[in-house]
């Protein structure tokens, strides 16, 4: 699980990426995540955030707390950004695309940014796939993207980092970028 927000695009809202964990044993038995289950099983349309916690439908109170994260933009906005998250680990990225967003909104210095994800299948697991449209299509970044079930030859986002490795070692060598990995 990844909390992620950025607070130029979304205000004061938190947002969480969660992957459910679900999945049956060799002996056929039933096993999911004890925290991801119980977040899907929240009813957040009627709960409500009293001090720092959350008022759930059924009346508890689910403590949370927010530290400032690790992963941020850099001071210098000059230099490009290779952010690499397969599945969850896309979340903190997402938060620092949206402040390039914002940023490149108010005619300020942006870096070139090159997203790769990666995740199981496309139409299941692509966390957020109209939002990174939006973002290629506004020129606020490039997504390569890895969806290792979809086809028979499973393709993973190192493989398509090497299909890319001009363009990577371009941005990371010539061009000094910073390069981000979570997941």
């Amino acid at each position: 699980m990844f909390v992620h927000s950025c607070s130029q695009a979304h205000g004061n809202r938190i947002h969480i990426t969660v992957a459910l964990v679900s999945y049956k044993t060799p002996f056929q038995r039933r096993k999911v995540g004890v925290c991801s289950s119980f977040i899907r099983n929240l009813d957040m349309s009627k709960s409500m955030m009293i001090s720092s916690q959350f008022l759930s439908k059924s009346g508890k109170f689910v403590p949370i707390w927010v530290k400032r994260g690790a992963i941020r933009l850099p001071e210098s906005l000059s230099n490009p950004l290779v952010l690499i998250g397969p599945g969850t680990g896309i979340a903190p990225f997402r938060s620092m695309c949206h402040q390039v967003q914002a940023l490149r909104l108010k005619g300020l210095e942006t870096p070139q940014v090159l997203v790769f994800f990666g995740n199981r299948n496309k139409e299941k697991d692509f966390f957020y796939a109209s939002e990174w449209q939006d973002m290629e299509k506004s020129e606020t970044l490039k997504l390569v993207t890895a969806f290792s079930r979809d086809q028979d030859e499973k393709i993973y986002v190192q493989d398509q980092m090497r299909l890319c490795r001009d363009l990577v070692l371009d941005l990371f060598l010539k061009k000094e970028g910073r390069i981000y990995i979570a997941g």
